[in-house]
Order: C-alpha cells, then sequence, then structure tokens
C-alpha cells in the first residue's frame, strides 16, 4: 500500500508527465501549423529563408530576385544550424522571380501604431497578431515602394515600419522569442491575396527633414539611412559593383593607398547606399584584382581583415547617401524563374527539381494567328532610317579599311541632328552616343565639321562621345548597356541611336568564333530591345571580299546588315542593306563633294536626268569641250541644278560608261562612245 508521501509524488510524476505531453502536442502541432503555412507560401510563388527569431540564417538578399531552389529549401529544413526553433521569413515586395502577388506589410509594433495604421489605412481582410502589435497585409502598387524604419507623423515619431521591396516579415506559425506564436487572422491565399487592398504610400504621412536626406543629422547611423534609399539593394549593387570596376587598383602599403581604399569603401556605403555586406563583398573583389600591386610591381592583394578594417572605419564617417545613384538607369532586368511546386509531393531532389523545370513550361503562352495580328497592329514602326535601322534593333556596318564607313555615320549622325534627312529618308531628332575606340577626337571633329557644315550648334545637347579608360575595356553588353542607361538619363530619357566603333577595338569577342560572337551579339541585340535603342557597330570587311569578317553567328544576332563599298577614283561609293528582317531595300549613291568634302547622296531621278541632257547637248556625233557642255546641263536641268563644279565632277563620273574624251589643244573634247 502506497504512503500518502508516495501517492503524492505520483500524482506530481503524472502531471510532469501530463505538462510535458502537452508540451510536445503543442510544440508538434506549432510545427505542423508552420510547415503547412510555408509549404503554401512557397506554392504560389513566395521566397522563404530560414531564421533564428528574426535574424536570417543563410545570405537573402539575392533571393528578392532569384528563386529559391527546391535543394535549398530540402537543405535548410535539416536545420544545419542547429538553432531551435527554427523561423520562416517571407521576402515582402515585387516578386520578379515567380507570379505570386507583391505584398507590402504594414507592421505596427504597438497598440498606438495599431491606432495610427486603423486611421489612416482602409481594412485589410488580411493581418498577422505579433506578440505586441499587427501586421496589415496589403498588395504592392506597380511603382517601388521602399521599406521604412519608424514613422514621424507631427513631430511625434511612432514604432510603425513599412516592409516592402527589400524587406521581411516573419510567417505566420513563427514563434518569437517571448513564446508569442505569429497567427494569421484568415489563411494566406491568392483569393484573400487579391481582396486586399493595393497599399498607397500617401496613406500615412511620414516626416523627412532635409539634414536627413543628405546622410547628417538623426540618420547618422548608416543602417537608419538606408531606410531613405528608394531604389532596390540590387538595383544599388549593380550600380556601384558597374562604377568600381571603373576604378583603378592599389598598391598595399602606404598612407596614400590606404586613403584611396577607405575612400572607395565610404562611397560604396555611403553615396551608392549598400548595406555593409554587399560593400565587403564589392571591396574584397576589387582588392582581389591583378592590378593591385605592390612596390615591386608583383600582385599584393588586399586581405580579408584589411578590407573589413575599411569598411568598419567607413561606417563611421558619413557622406551624402544614395548620391551616386542613377535614379534615370534604374531597371529590373528579367531573371530566370524556377518552380517549387513539386517539393513536398517528391522526395528526390533532382526529380523534384526536374518536375519544378516543367512545371514553369505551363508559364508559356501560346497565341493564335489572330492575337499575333492584333498585336503586330498595337506594336508601332519606329525607324531610325525607314527600313534600313529601328529602335530597339541591333545593326552593322561593314566595309573595307579606309574606305569611309566611319564618314558616312558622320553624314547619319549630321542627318539625325540637322538636316532631317538621310538620302530620301526623312530621320527624326533623337540623341546620338558615340562609342569610338579607335579615331583621336580631332578626327572626330573634322568629320562632323564637313557633315555639319560647320554647324556644330546642331550637336548641342544631342551628341556625345563617351571617353572610356583602358582598363575598363574591352566591353561587353553589360557595360554598354550601362553606358545607354547613363546617357538616357542625360538626354531625358530619349531614344538614342548608339554607334560603336569599331567590333574590333572595342570587344574582345573572337569574330571567327561562334560561341565567342553568340556570347556578344545576342545579349547586345536584347540591350537594344530593353533600352529602345538602335545601335549600329561598324566592322571591317576581309581581304576577300565577303560581306563580313568573322562566323555566321555575326548575321545571324543582327536585326540589320549594311554594307559599303566605295571607289575612290570615281569619288563614289554605294551603301546596301544586304541583310534585315524587313523588306531589302535598293542601295543608296553617295558622291564625295569637292568643295564640301561631304558624302552626298545621289538621286537616281537625278543620274537619269544627267544621262538625258548629256545625250542631248552630244547627239549625231557631236563633240564638245567641257565648258560647253558643262552649261547645256546646267541651262537645261529641271530645277535647281548643281554648281558648275559639281556638274564638272558629274560630267567626270559619265567618262567610260557614256562618254569619251580627247585632247583638243589645251583642253578637252566630249563626245558620246559608240
Amino acid at each position: 500500500m502506497q504512503s500518502k508521501i508516495q501517492r503524492q509524488k505520483g500524482i506530481q510524476m503524472s502531471d510532469r508527465h501530463d505538462t510535458q505531453d502537452n508540451l510536445v502536442a503543442q510544440a508538434e502541432k506549432i510545427s505542423a501549423t508552420k510547415f503547412n503555412v510555408c509549404k503554401s507560401l512557397l506554392l504560389q510563388g513566395y521566397n522563404l529563408i530560414p531564421s533564428f527569431g528574426k535574424k536570417p540564417l543563410v545570405e537573402w538578399k539575392k533571393y528578392q530576385t532569384k528563386r529559391v531552389k527546391v535543394s535549398e529549401v530540402k537543405a535548410w529544413m535539416k536545420n544545419p544550424w542547429e538553432q531551435s526553433p527554427i523561423n520562416w521569413l517571407l521576402l515582402t515586395g515585387h516578386c520578379p522571380y515567380s507570379t505570386a502577388i507583391g505584398v507590402a506589410i504594414v507592421d505596427a509594433d504597438d497598440e498606438e501604431a495599431v491606432a495610427i495604421v486603423e486611421k489612416h489605412c482602409p481594412h485589410t481582410p488580411l493581418t498577422i497578431t505579433t506578440s505586441r502589435g499587427k501586421h496589415f497585409v496589403y498588395r504592392m502598387p506597380k511603382e517601388h515602394v521602399a521599406c521604412r524604419g519608424k514613422t514621424t507623423i507631427a513631430g511625434t515619431t511612432y514604432n510603425l515600419d513599412i516592409k516592402a521591396d527589400g524587406g521581411y516579415v516573419v510567417t505566420p506559425g513563427s514563434q518569437h522569442q517571448s513564446g508569442h506564436i505569429y497567427r494569421s487572422s484568415q489563411p494566406w491565399t491568392q483569393e484573400v491575396l487579391q481582396a486586399c487592398p493595393v497599399y498607397d504610400p500617401s496613406w500615412i504621412p511620414h516626416e523627412t527633414k532635409e539634414s536627413d536626406l543628405e546622410g547628417h543629422g538623426e540618420y547618422t547611423d548608416h543602417n537608419d539611412a538606408l531606410q531613405l534609399v528608394e531604389m532596390p539593394v540590387h538595383v544599388r549593387k549593380l550600380q556601384a559593383k558597374q562604377w568600381l570596376s571603373w576604378q583603378k587598383g592599389a598598391a598595399v602599403g602606404g598612407s596614400s593607398c590606404s586613403g584611396y581604399c577607405l575612400k572607395l569603401a565610404i562611397i560604396l556605403l555611403w553615396e551608392f547606399g549598400l548595406p555593409v555586406d554587399d560593400a565587403e563583398e564589392l571591396l574584397y573583389e576589387w582588392g582581389q584584382r591583378a592590378d593591385q600591386l605592390d612596390e615591386n610591381g608583383n600582385w599584393y592583394p588586399w586581405s580579408d581583415s584589411e578590407i573589413r578594417h575599411k569598411i568598419k572605419s567607413a561606417i563611421a564617417k558619413s557622406s551624402k547617401i544614395g548620391s551616386r545613384l542613377d535614379y534615370d538607369a534604374w531597371m529590373y532586368h528579367r531573371l530566370e524563374q524556377s518552380s517549387i511546386i513539386s517539393y513536398f509531393e517528391i522526395d528526390d531532389v533532382e526529380t523534384a527539381e526536374q518536375v519544378a523545370t516543367e512545371h514553369d513550361k505551363t508559364k508559356i503562352h501560346f497565341f493564335g494567328i489572330g492575337d499575333v495580328v492584333a498585336n503586330a497592329a498595337n506594336q508601332k514602326e519606329d525607324w531610325v532610317v525607314p527600313n534600313w535601322l529601328e529602335f530597339g534593333s541591333l545593326g552593322m556596318l561593314t566595309g573595307d579599311p579606309f574606305s569611309g564607313k566611319s564618314c558616312i555615320t558622320a553624314e547619319l549622325t549630321a542627318s539625325i541632328c540637322k538636316w532631317g534627312k538621310f538620302g530620301p529618308y526623312d530621320v527624326p531628332r533623337s540623341p546620338v552616343l558615340l562609342i569610338d575606340m579607335e579615331n583621336k577626337d580631332r578626327i572626330i571633329a573634322r568629320r562632323l565639321e564637313r557633315a555639319l557644315e560647320d554647324d556644330y550648334d546642331a550637336l548641342r545637347g544631342r551628341w556625345s562621345r563617351v571617353h572610356l579608360p583602358e582598363d575598363v575595356l574591352p566591353l561587353d553588353a553589360g557595360r554598354i548597356e550601362s553606358l545607354i542607361c547613363h546617357y538616357k538619363g542625360q538626354v531625358g530619357q530619349q531614344k538614342p541611336l548608339v554607334i560603336i566603333d569599331t567590333f574590333r577595338s572595342a570587344f574582345d569577342a573572337d569574330e571567327m568564333d561562334v560561341a565567342s560572337c553568340k556570347q556578344l551579339l545576342y545579349p547586345l541585340q536584347r540591350v537594344a530591345q530593353r533600352q529602345d535603342a538602335a545601335i549600329l557597330i561598324l566592322h571591317h570587311r576581309p581581304k576577300s571580299g565577303a560581306k563580313y569578317s568573322g562566323q555566321t553567328a555575326i548575321p545571324g544576332a543582327l536585326d540589320y546588315l549594311w554594307m559599303w563599298d566605295s571607289d575612290p577614283e570615281i569619288r563614289r561609293a554605294k551603301l546596301s542593306l544586304v541583310g534585315t528582317r524587313g523588306d531589302l531595300q535598293e542601295p543608296l549613291e553617295f558622291e564625295l563633294d569637292e568643295v564640301t568634302q561631304r558624302n552626298i547622296w545621289v538621286d537616281a531621278t537625278n543620274d537619269d536626268q544627267l544621262e538625258s541632257l548629256v545625250r542631248g547637248a552630244l547627239k549625231n556625233g557631236r563633240l564638245i569641250s567641257q565648258k560647253e557642255l558643262v552649261a547645256e546641263i546646267r541651262n537645261g536641268w529641271l530645277g535647281t541644278p548643281p554648281g558648275e563644279k559639281k556638274t564638272r565632277g558629274l560630267v567626270q563620273t559619265l567618262v567610260g560608261p557614256l562618254l569619251y574624251r580627247e585632247r583638243d589643244g589645251h583642253g578637252w573634247r566630249y563626245g558620246l562612245m559608240a
């Protein structure tokens, strides 16, 4: 028979077991709820990141634009960090990696902040109860919405944050360190999300001081200053990386070298508005470049500890936050998408990823002829030169060395910026960007001076040449796009003509290697399409007389292929359209004007008129002097006749094909060929 003490111990042990069982059951229930919520969110296309509390356990910024892979999720669920409990963070803002509905979360962290939201914002059917307040879920608008820490209204600062592009929140089912479970008001489904209002930043007014925007005053702390930058982090990083690639290296050691590295760190952290880890990553890449040298000229890279020290020192400094960011060049790149829909149904990772890839194919749309015709009707032609070169296309001009390719592009520039006509075609006024890696400024200026007939003012605000340091060469599609973006920012986002002179001097692609040409030209074609720019590359022809030098991959990646043939003896040239995605056009004939030294388009109707007047003047075997022939041509000319010198030049072009000449004292007499 048990004693009272034994019975009491038994009761206590029973209670303890019951409590443990309840705790286990509760933990299992929480885990199951968290799993189901995460599964649902993943299947809808959202990116989830593992965390301990609210701290991410992986580098997460890359997943703002890249879909989380099946294999990554599976690895994370094994909890290699041995942390408990593992929570999951949902990346907020736009979802360029999937078709999921982007969300903006208004995070009210106490009752006072909740009251502010309920006063200023419309009701939303989806909220999440946090440990001290609520998350109010709204749909993202089309435009970018920056994250914001704290909100100041009428001089009072509230614990009210905005989590949108570049942010994250804990998912329902996650556990706060206090033990509170984050719970949503109802299941997170596409139907419920569609019922959520679209977030409008004007709902909740926020006071920002001018000194805050300059990175001083209250926001001397780097993390607070970053909240003022609206551009997404991945775009900032892209611009910073491009800029840093143009900066020279330095030898390790010495005060000037140390100060130079510190200056770069300050610019990355403050003027490009980069988080610490991103700035450190880029600066470390810079420090490993081949141009980091010691006093003897040997490679001497910067160490991890040296880079971290510079970043730490730069954090303590301050500069105008975001001052180097180019908002005109702000763009989102189309990135590869992947699906995670099959993960929870298939155990084998490789099979799951294969099924996920097949699932992505369902996003492909097939259009019937009616849809294609309707789309075609909405796609207006936007020509630089009608039927010869279009905005949003890639073209190439080929010709022999020293045949005048650069001169005819100078004529094209003058036509666009001043004359309004190129040959018989009307051309629009648009900015022109010249990327010339071969010619000195004085050569370029002389060509433009002739084409413009000394009117340089016609180019002001419409034409630029970009000078690039040697260490950024050779160029590639990414750098070309960056240059175009910067130039469009200067000219008010107008569609530009971009002339690259020449293929061999600007790029490192091997023209005889198919893969090398594809890797350059196809991305460059997409750059033209994305930027709505017309890109024209000058390229040499081989001695064999082929239309272009290199592999067939070159014309395969082009939208338009021009060929320039010139004959210096008769001062005539022909521009032919030998490849096009549209209709072939008749060649354009040009003649070098001896007075203006311009390539003047020769109207075919004028050729016919000239021949007719010459035949009339020399009929019946008549022989006359050059002066008499020129006079008869000019007198019989319909419309404004060419000048005497011009007419003499035209007569000389007919010697051989139509005319012969013979000596008559100190001059020549002309007659018709038999």
